[in-house]
């Protein structure tokens, strides 16, 4: 072994290293903005320090992080933002719908202080396939239509409904939020009601048998409705009163659309909903599917089904098929009228007649003799036919109802493309500066480190020099002491 004196120096030498070496650990902590402590027990852990930027470099390096993820937010201008709701956000009793049908139930209830309707589907595969289709369908139709006035419904959000909230047997606890338009009355319910329906709309009531401007008026709003839908590639396919909305308060479009579980997005590279389809028998179009040429048809004879109806006020009365207020009319829809192989003249030329109907022969033969209704009817024939090649377009149809509301249509059109115009400029512009700016601030971040490396090294190096010239200091000073303990006095 060793000499005791040797092992002595050899301490002391690995003393003086050791205290060289936390030297220069000190050094290099400071020029690095740690404390001592941090550095030795966690030097991942950030900390601030006089010299240096402390959290700056890794505030910037987060920064960077929400930017990939912030960076494609764009600001919507008018455009509608879709909520989504828990149900403790809507103030309704869950498990009491205002309505029930075969494929959902209904709500009436409140979110954020106004009026809103709850639609939620059956547990049930169609049901929900339906629901998907309204879904996609109402957020397509809402998406840039903004403050404007428009003839559908307007979608506001989604809710999910949780475990804790009771619900109907078989209910999926999803469902679309809409606000409540007007007092949620339909057409159906106008014609059924006996209520004003001429005033609800701001027409003149119609003195005679019949009700021509009340029925151009409906026919007008509703195809108007599908122009707007048809240039977005919505096909409705269940156009009839008890899914038309009246709201008097809305001047522009006191009608209004709703229901689209049945409908199909022409424009979607899959015909999202074509195969889908549910429609009721008295309005739909005698092809009962959507004929690849002419699509935008179907929807149009259904209009003129409901013009008809409008028409003839005994269509809103009881009959033989069914005991309800507008039964004639189903017996119309579903038999008589095929019956003439969809042939309007022939059938009101036949009913005219029938002295077994008094007041429906009388509106028959006013409808079919008056030189006053000879628009409407010819309009009518012209729609409500089985060739649908020569059955009139959406444009083609409102020309024939009057050349002011196809222009009003027309209008309605542009206004609306030129928001949603709006609305894509505003986006892309909003992208734009937000990507100029996140590039800007990239960059500064990069200035801030390349900065920081700049220091971090300049610090470095100066420790690096400060330690090294430590080390020789004490290496020269072992040296002499070592020459000393030698040579003794002789040095």
């Amino acid at each position: 072994s060793k000499p005791r004196k040797d092992r002595g120096r050899m301490k002391g030498g690995m003393a003086g290293a050791t205290a060289a070496m936390l030297i220069l650990a000190t050094l290099l902590d400071a020029a690095l903005g740690f404390s001592n402590v941090g550095l030795l027990s966690s030097p991942s852990a950030v900390h601030t320090h006089k010299f240096s930027a402390g959290t700056g470099v890794f505030a910037g390096a987060s920064w960077r992080g929400r930017g990939r993820v912030l960076g494609g937010i764009s600001m919507q201008g008018n455009a509608k933002q879709l909520e989504f709701y828990q149900a403790k956000d809507i103030q309704v009793n869950w498990n009491s719908p205002a309505a029930r049908g075969n494929f959902g139930c209904v709500y009436f209830g409140k979110v954020k202080g106004q009026e809103c309707v709850v639609k939620c589907p059956i547990l049930e595969e169609f049901s929900l396939k339906l629901f998907d289709t309204e879904r996609a369908v109402n957020i397509k139709l809402n998406k840039a239509s903004g403050t404007l006035s428009v003839p559908w419904a307007q979608m506001i959000g989604e809710v999910n409904i949780d475990e804790g909230a009771r619900l109907p047997d078989n209910l999926a606890r999803i469902g679309i939020v809409w606000r409540k338009e007007g007092d949620g009355q339909t057409l159906e319910n106008y014609l059924q009601g006996n209520k004003d329906l001429a005033k609800a709309l701001g027409v003149q009531q119609d003195r005679g048998l019949l009700r021509k401007e009340l029925s151009l008026k409906v026919m007008a709003e509703m195809l108007a409705a599908l122009q707007l839908m048809q240039e977005k590639g919505i096909m409705h396919r269940d156009i009839k009163p008890s899914n038309t909305l009246v709201v008097p308060s809305d001047s522009k479009h006191s009608l209004k659309i709703i229901d689209f579980g049945s409908s199909c997005d022409w424009a979607d590279p899959f015909k999202l909903g074509l195969g889908d389809a549910t429609n009721d028998p008295m309005y739909a179009a005698p092809e009962k599917t959507l004929n690849f040429v002419a699509p935008g048809k179907f929807d149009v004879f259904s209009v003129g089904m409901t013009g008809l109806r409008v028409l003839i006020p005994t269509f809103s009365r009881g009959g033989a098929s069914r005991d309800w207020p507008g039964g004639r009319f189903q017996e119309f829809a579903e038999s008589e009228f095929p019956g003439t192989g969809w042939d309007l003249e022939k059938y009101l030329e036949a009913k005219s007649k029938d002295t077994r109907e008094k007041q429906l022969a009388n509106e028959c033969k006013e409808l079919l003799e008056n030189p006053e209704m000879e628009g409407v009817r010819k309009l009518l024939q012209s729609i409500l036919v089985q060739n649908v090649i020569g059955r009139p377009g959406v444009q083609q149809a409102l020309q024939q109802v009057g050349s002011s509301f196809a222009e009003a249509a027309k209008q309605d059109l542009a206004n609306v493309k030129s928001a949603e115009d709006a609305v894509k400029r505003l986006v892309q512009e909003t992208s734009k500066e937000g990507q100029q700016k996140e590039r800007e601030e990239e960059a500064k971040v990069k200035r801030e480190e390349q900065e920081e490396e700049k220091r971090q090294k300049f610090a470095a190096d100066k420790a690096f020099s400060a330690a090294k010239a430590f080390l020789l200091e004490q290496t020269q000073q072992q040296g002499s002491a070592r020459v000393r303990e030698i040579f003794g006095s002789r040095v």
